[in-house]
């Protein structure tokens, strides 16, 4: 029959959306969203351990930091944040993401940037904060480039012409973008804006888009609010997907568990999860970690941390602890767990603390003495391996 047809057509076309989706970091489809101030290299490293199926992506970086520190490896090696130079294997798949306007910058950024090692690098369209509209280099970037798609084009077709084979070049943008809040609530969401942003920008070759499914107010609301106060479109997406199913599109935003990231991926998408990762990282474990179980997770990233404390490479005892804070969400004792981790290494290796004059050596140590009394504060048997189950995976 027609309907039974119509349906088997619908079918095919999330089967293929899938398959599309699925080619440029192999099977894996889940990211963890570009988060500035959390998705460093400490971060990636835990959820790397965690997971070997994530998609990670680094914190948003200037395109003109970059630039201005060609010539100095060690430099770039800092603002690219990457574990190795290049990231090494166990790093991958990892998107670097940049931020800028400038077609000549960018394309400049990918060629600096494409030795190190990235699977892809995104332009960020998505930014709301105030702090983007006018920068020191010139043009301001960010969701404020949704209003311009001629010139995120040029952008995006600069990026390409410099990017490597095996180098995607994608964009991370919003649903949309409104001047205020009354503006967002007068004129409402629109898809024929979203698709007509998608559909110049793709004609660069981008064929990669990841969508914020909230507007972006460009005045009034800080970052923190654009995340909570735009109502949530999961719909807008979905739609966008559907009538652009050659393209490879990842929905974000507000998303807080595995089943509703299954439930978006049965249609065709691939799936950014943001705060809910950074709250609840636990629950992205692969079957390799729960077997293995969270002690071996805190065994294996403490040499992370032997490493970089040692070597100087982060004199920050709370920024390399910080990722840890929450791997224990919804255990007994887990509030104290992270009082007491919080507390031990405040401060740790800055220049505000009475401990910055402690070596690498002795402020790892010092890490050790902390978690171990913090790990005290919960039932061992949260520390031990799981029972391979059914659970559902990505």
């Amino acid at each position: 029959s027609f309907a039974s047809a119509a349906l088997l057509y619908g079918v095919v076309r999330r089967l293929s959306r899938t398959s599309r989706a699925s080619t440029a970091h192999g099977s894996r489809w889940l990211h963890v969203a570009p988060m500035m101030q959390h998705t460093d290299r400490h971060l990636r490293c835990l959820m790397r351990l965690l997971s070997r199926e994530l998609v990670l992506w680094t914190e948003m970086v200037k395109d003109t930091a970059i630039v201005r520190n060609e010539g100095d490896k060690e430099a770039l090696h800092r603002i690219l944040d990457t574990l190795d130079t290049p990231c090494s294997p166990k790093e991958r798949p990892m998107v670097l993401q940049l931020g800028g306007s400038n077609p000549k910058d960018l394309a400049e950024a990918v060629r600096i940037a494409r030795p190190w090692g990235f699977d892809e690098i995104n332009l960020n369209c998505g930014c709301p904060s105030p702090k983007v509209a006018q920068v020191q280099d010139g043009l301001g970037f960010g969701a404020q480039l949704m209003k311009n798609p001629e010139l995120v084009r040029q952008c995006t077709q600069a990026m390409c012409e410099q990017a490597a084979p095996g180098i995607e070049v994608s964009v991370k943008c919003r649903i949309g973008t409104h001047r205020s809040l009354d503006d967002m609530e007068r004129d409402g969401d629109n898809l024929e804006t979203l698709l007509d942003f998608i559909d110049t920008v793709s004609q660069s070759g981008v064929k990669r888009f990841a969508v914020h499914a909230r507007s972006g107010i460009l005045s009034g609301l800080n970052p923190d609010k654009n995340r909570k106060v735009p109502p949530l479109r999961h719909d807008l997406v979905c739609r966008l997907a559907e009538a652009r199913d050659q393209l490879s599109i990842a929905i974000n935003g507000g998303i807080c568990s595995l089943e509703e990231a299954h439930q978006y991926h049965s249609q065709g998408l691939e799936v950014m999860v943001g705060r809910w990762a950074l709250k609840s990282p636990w629950a992205l474990a692969d079957a390799h970690a729960r077997q293995l179980g969270r002690g071996w997770v805190i065994q294996e990233y403490l040499l992370h941390c032997e490493r970089e404390l040692t070597l100087g490479n982060e004199p920050n005892v709370f920024v390399i602890c910080k990722p840890l804070l929450h791997l224990f969400n919804g255990i007994p004792g887990s509030s104290e767990y992270r009082t007491v981790l919080d507390a031990g290494v405040a401060g740790v290796g800055t220049r505000k603390s009475s401990q910055s004059a402690l070596s690498g050596s002795e402020s790892f140590a010092l890490l050790q003495s902390v978690l171990s009394d913090a790990l005290s504060r919960l039932p061992a048997s949260c520390l031990v391996g799981e029972v391979a189950t059914n659970q559902q995976e990505f």
